[in-house]
C-alpha cells in the first residue's frame, strides 16, 4: 500500500505491492487457523456440558436448537440477562457499548474486504480507501468511539470497586482491556495523520504515520489470533453457554423469578399506574 498525501487520499486508489500481498496472506492464514481453534474449542465445551449433565441424570431438550440460538441472540443484543442481576447491572452499558462497537468495526471490515477484492470481479469499481464523509468511514469512527468508551468504562468501573491499587482482576482480563484501548488508539492516530497532516513535511508524516499504522496491524494481529486464547473467547464461549442454557431447559426457571422480580419492581408499579 502506498503512502497518499491527504489530499489525494479521497479519491486514489491502493496499490497492492508483494509486501502488502504478503501481509494479507498470513493475516487471512492465521485468524483462520483461530477461527478454527474458537470452533473446535466451542464444540468441546458443548460436548463437556452435555456429558457431565449425562451423568448427573438431568440432561434434558427443552427446546430446538434453532429456537434457542434465536433466544440466545436477543438477548445477547440486549444483555438481557444483565438487568436482573444488581451486583452485575453496572456492567451492562459497558458491555453493550463493546459489543456493538466490534459489531460495527467487524461491517466496516466486511465491507472493505468486499470493496476490495469481491467488487472488482463483479465489475463493480473499488472506492476504498473511504473518505472522512463515506458511510462506511463514519460507522468505523463511530465504531471505534464506541469500543473506547466501553473499555475506558471497565476501566473506570473497576477502579471504582476495586480502587486502582487493588488486587481484583487478573491480568488475563486487564491484557484484554488495555489491548483494545491500544487498538483504538493507533488506528485513530493513523488517521489523523492521514486525514489531518496539513502542511507538515510529507517525509516526518510518512514515517510517523507508517510506525504507528505498523504497530496498529501487530495489535489487530494480536487481538485476533490470540481470540479463541483470551478474554476475546468469552463471545464465543458465552454463547454457546446460553443457547446450551435454552435448549436444556436450565433458563426456564430464572426466567420466571426474573419476570416475578420484574412485576414486582418499583418501576414496574409505575408503568402499570
Amino acid at each position: 500500500m502506498t503512502w497518499l498525501p491527504p489530499d489525494a487520499a479521497w479519491h486514489a486508489r491502493p496499490t497492492r505491492s508483494v509486501s502488502s500481498r504478503l501481509a494479507i496472506g498470513v493475516y487471512g492464514c492465521f485468524v483462520g487457523l483461530a477461527i478454527v481453534a474458537a470452533m473446535l474449542g466451542v464444540f468441546r465445551f458443548w460436548r463437556a456440558m452435555r456429558r457431565s449433565d449425562e451423568a448427573a441424570g438431568t440432561y434434558s431438550v427443552a427446546r430446538t436448537i434453532p429456537a434457542s440460538i434465536r433466544t440466545a441472540v436477543k438477548d445477547i443484543l440486549t444483555h438481557y440477562r444483565f438487568g436482573f442481576c444488581q451486583a452485575q447491572r453496572q456492567r451492562r452499558l459497558a458491555h453493550l457499548a463493546l459489543f456493538y462497537g466490534f459489531a460495527a468495526l467487524l461491517l466496516v471490515t466486511l465491507w472493505a474486504v468486499a470493496d476490495l477484492y469481491v467488487g472488482p470481479y463483479m465489475g463493480f469499481a473499488s472506492r476504498y480507501p473511504f473518505g472522512l464523509l463515506h458511510p462506511v468511514k463514519i460507522l468505523a469512527n463511530a465504531g471505534g468511539a464506541i469500543l473506547i468508551f466501553g473499555a475506558a468504562k471497565v476501566v473506570v468501573d473497576r477502579w471504582r470497586t476495586q480502587g486502582p491499587g487493588a488486587a481484583g482482576g487478573t491480568a488475563f482480563d486487564w491484557i484484554f482491556v488495555w489491548l483494545i484501548l491500544a487498538v483504538c488508539a493507533t488506528g485513530f492516530a493513523t488517521e489523523i495523520l492521514r486525514f489531518g497532516a496539513g502542511t507538515a513535511p510529507e517525509e516526518v508524516v510518512r514515517t510517523v504515520a507508517y510506525s504507528i499504522y505498523f504497530l496498529h496491524l501487530v495489535l489487530v494481529f494480536q487481538l485476533l489470533v490470540y481470540f479463541p486464547y483470551s478474554k476475546f473467547a468469552h463471545v464465543a464461549y458465552r454463547a454457546a453457554a446460553m443457547v446450551y442454557a435454552e435448549h436444556t431447559g436450565r433458563y426456564r426457571p430464572a426466567r420466571r423469578m426474573e419476570a416475578s422480580n420484574a412485576a414486582s419492581s418499583p418501576r414496574f408499579a409505575r408503568l402499570k399506574s
